[in-house]
């Protein structure tokens, strides 16, 4: 029997159609392996990130925290890896929250 190649029916994922083992084996591996992997950011890059976590919990116009963020945004994902997805700007506000209570 051939083979299927569209991972639209089966359900798999393109290398779960290569590899031999059930899916309750692959899909933890998936994870570990494509997982994002923390940035490394230059001392300036994360000193002005801090600068706009304060500014962005300072400022009550929405406009401007969105700008805070989009600005962040852009910095952040200028030292993302090759082959990492982008941030976006739901992502940047949620590490604000996350870290609002370290400033």
């Amino acid at each position: 029997m051939g083979q299927r190649t569209s991972t639209r029916h089966t359900g798999h994922t393109r290398l779960q159609r290569y590899v031999f083992a059930p899916a309750s084996v692959i899909q933890p591996l998936l994870r570990k392996y494509l997982s994002r992997k923390p940035l490394d950011l230059p001392p300036e890059v994360a000193r002005r990130f801090m600068e706009d976590l304060r500014a962005f919990f300072a400022e009550k116009n929405t406009v401007k925290r969105d700008e805070i963020a989009i600005r962040q945004l852009v910095a952040l994902n200028e030292h993302l890896g090759r082959r990492q997805k982008p941030l976006r700007v739901s992502d940047v506000k949620e590490m604000f929250l996350q870290m609002k209570d370290r400033t």
